[in-house]
């Protein structure tokens, strides 16, 4: 079975501001879809299961103070979340606390690396990108009391030999931001499922299923890459509104 791993950025409360902004309401809505699909809390730090036997994965970037909200929403209808924590981010203005990470954990969601600093690996020395992926994991290692078994590269952007270089610093699960559905056994660079603020109710059940997911992903891509990244958050932008 394949499994669906969900992205969410801020849940905010009023209107959405940003292109990756999911309103408190809108989210809500998300998981009480899930479960009426039959989403469950199988094990510990496991995915979660829906009705069809998919696994499923509700994961949050950036440690956005708002994710301690998503986090209780999650808690009341029995789910968990994967939240990836830029470390050395934590306590500062609009982001999760140490406590409230600790708190995270301490409620049975999963805690990974966002990186240390939230920069962008793909251009990084070696020496800078080793700093970045081993510094979280014993950061966040102290503050949930388990070891940090998933990361999410800034922006999803991952250099050459990523794969082999997180491994050796012991993380076992790498979620991108390519588009689509990740395998059963979970190998390899995990693409993932973008929730947006563009996200309407039937979009977020086509997006679970990955329909149309390859065309788009293929679509982005190129657009991404002929423009580069900030011509492409700009666009991005100016389309949400």
């Amino acid at each position: 079975m394949t499994h669906a791993i969900l992205v969410y950025h801020r849940i905010v409360e009023g209107a959405a501001e940003r292109f990756h902004d999911v309103t408190v309401t809108a989210f809500e809505q998300h998981l009480d879809r899930l479960l009426a699909l039959g989403a469950r809390r199988e094990t510990p730090y496991g995915p979660l299961r829906l009705g069809d036997g998919r696994g499923l994965f509700i994961s949050f970037d950036d440690a956005t103070d708002d994710h301690a909200l998503a986090g209780r929403l999650l808690e009341r209808r029995g789910l968990t979340g994967l939240f990836l924590v830029p470390a050395g981010r934590l306590g500062e203005p609009g982001r999760l606390t140490p406590a409230q990470v600790s708190g995270l954990a301490a409620a049975g969601h999963v805690i990974g690396a966002h990186g240390l600093s939230h920069e962008r690996f793909d251009r990084m020395a070696p020496t800078d990108l080793d700093r970045e992926l081993s510094q979280p994991r014993a950061i966040l290692s102290g503050l949930t009391g388990r070891e940090i078994d998933w990361l999410a590269p800034p922006g999803g952007l991952c250099p050459p030999g990523l794969a082999d270089r997180v491994a050796a610093h012991g993380y076992r699960f790498v979620r991108t931001m390519r588009w689509g559905l990740a395998g059963a056994d979970l190998s390899g660079l995990l693409p993932a499922l973008p929730v947006t603020s563009r996200t309407t109710p039937d979009g977020f059940s086509r997006l679970l299923a990955g329909k149309g997911m390859i065309r788009l992903a293929r679509a982005k891509d190129m657009v991404k890459s002929v423009m580069g990244e900030t011509l492409w958050d700009a666009l991005r932008e100016r389309w949400r509104r």
